[in-house]
């Protein structure tokens, strides 16, 4: 059995979260989906409304939603050792994000913890150094269309 942790923000439902929720549903039994949802919203109600079991996991702040890179850098650490015990209590073998935020709230958690996170890249890849630095080294880079490629 694999288990794999799917991280949403939570404050929205878009393409990004209906085809993972597709994508969710669609897997093998022998893989086991644990949904964590970081923010109570729009999304958690979703999925209670179809009857997708989650975790709630606030966290003070989110990687992704700072101006700066020092900021991105500061929230990054904050939430990194609280994911990185959330993902070893909970014994994932594979994070996936599918959004910014995610990307870059769980990519140092997933790295501490020795967990593989596949990158998710569903629209154009906004350029930072950062991010930039972050996507080199994800083991896995998914892009849903030829512009999220090339971007």
């Amino acid at each position: 059995m694999i288990r794999v942790c799917y991280p949403f923000v939570g404050d929205s439902v878009g393409g990004a979260q209906m085809s993972t929720l597709s994508l969710i549903r669609a897997l093998p039994p022998e893989a086991e989906r644990l949904v964590v949802v970081h923010q109570e919203g729009v999304l958690a109600k979703l999925l209670t409304a179809e009857n997708v079991p989650f975790i709630g996991l606030p966290l003070p702040r989110l990687a992704g939603q700072q101006p700066t890179p020092l900021r991105q850098f500061q929230s990054m650490l904050s939430v990194a050792w609280p994911l990185r015990r959330f993902l070893q209590m909970h014994r994932i073998d594979v994070v996936h994000t599918q959004d910014g935020r995610m990307h870059a709230s769980w990519w140092f958690p997933a790295k501490l913890a020795g967990v593989p996170q596949v990158w998710h890249q569903r629209s154009p890849f906004v350029p930072s150094r950062l991010l930039s630095f972050m996507v080199r080294r994800a083991p896995a880079v998914v892009a849903n269309s030829e512009t999220a490629r090339t971007s």
